[in-house]
């Protein structure tokens, strides 16, 4: 049976948001046992890779580097006859 190209995409969607889903669940519960607050609870180490993206992020959007080929104008509608040798 073969599906239709949209579906794998939204597979994956579902997969991710209910792993997301399951994932906040435990993390709440872990939270209430241990008493600690949100950002308390999040490893460094996790802190610092949002940092990092947040950061790439921000350099690809600000700096955002061009292209460092010249642009290829059009060619002249006429171009000059080569000379010929007899």
């Amino acid at each position: 049976m073969k599906f239709p190209l949209w579906t794998l995409p939204v597979v994956v969607v579902l997969f991710i948001a209910i792993r997301i889903s399951v994932s906040r669940t435990f993390r709440s519960i872990e939270r209430r046992q241990k008493g600690k607050g949100r950002i308390e609870s999040i490893p460094f180490w996790i802190k610092g890779f949002w940092a990092l993206l947040a950061l790439a992020v921000l350099i690809l959007v600000v700096w955002a580097p061009r292209n460092a080929n010249p642009s290829v104008s059009n060619p002249p509608a006429n171009p000059a006859p080569a000379a010929v040798k007899p």
